[in-house]
């Protein structure tokens, strides 16, 4: 391979791999600050608190229910229940879980905290709904448990992908394509493979972020339990993602 050809690929390499890394870093830096929430949640000044704490994942939802106050009644009684903690999600941080305590501080309005746990603080707020017989509700949650895996990537792209994407073609343009030696120069696509490290961040902090987002969908899944029991007076049972009676 012509010196010319090697040397292009090596500026791709130093350009995607320095962008790959700062994109996994400023990933992370998102998920610290806000996870995700709608517009909705972002706007309602009750959640100001929550949201300006980082580390949120929030979402709204409209299922049928008699009142809001019905809703959340048994809402409360389904995060008291330490039998929906097992997912990965909830679940406790090191050796430690729960409890997870429930506070209701008006009809149409409940928090939660907790300790050794991934989720360690919630706001839901609910209240009728456009459509009737419905109930808009709106929450949010911080996962603050999920930090550890962000950080690890966030210091893998700062401390080994950046670097490894910078240093590494400079080295092999001085010492392998310099080189006197043709096998030597010929081998610097093998050398390339240091590129691999670039990947890493994204497994850390992706594992991270599907977490934060199976936390909102086990929520979602509560309150649509909620909602059904409140509205029929049976018991949910939870097939995959629908609620049966």
């Amino acid at each position: 391979m012509a010196v010319g050809w090697a040397e292009f690929i090596l500026y791709i390499v130093f350009a995607a791999g320095t962008a790959t890394s700062l994109f996994a870093f400023f990933w992370g830096r998102r998920l610290r600050k806000l996870g995700s929430a709608p517009r909705a949640v972002r706007d309602d000044p009750a959640f100001k608190e929550i949201l300006e704490g980082g580390w949120t994942i929030a979402g709204e939802t409209e299922p049928a229910a008699p009142s809001s106050k019905a809703l959340l009644d048994v809402l409360a009684l389904q995060l008291e229940n330490p039998n929906n903690f097992t997912h990965v999600s909830w679940g406790g941080v090191g050796w430690r879980a729960g409890p997870l305590h429930v506070e209701r501080t008006s009809d149409n309005e409940l928090s939660f905290h907790a300790e050794g746990l991934n989720v360690s603080q919630g706001l839901v707020r609910a209240e009728a709904g456009q459509a009737g017989g419905t109930v808009r509700v709106r929450w949010a949650v911080r996962v603050s448990g999920f930090r550890t895996l962000v950080t690890m990537g966030q210091a893998w792209a700062l401390f080994l992908g950046l670097p490894a994407s910078v240093a590494g073609p400079a080295l092999i343009f001085i010492y392998v394509l310099g080189s006197t030696s043709p096998a030597v120069a010929a081998q610097f696509l093998q050398i390339l493979q240091v590129a691999q490290l670039l990947w890493e961040p994204y497994l850390f902090i992706g594992i991270a972020w599907q977490e934060m987002k199976a936390t909102g969908r086990r929520l979602d899944m509560l309150v649509a339990t909620a909602a059904f029991e409140a509205r029929t007076g049976r018991a949910a049972v939870q097939q995959g993602n629908r609620i049966e009676s």
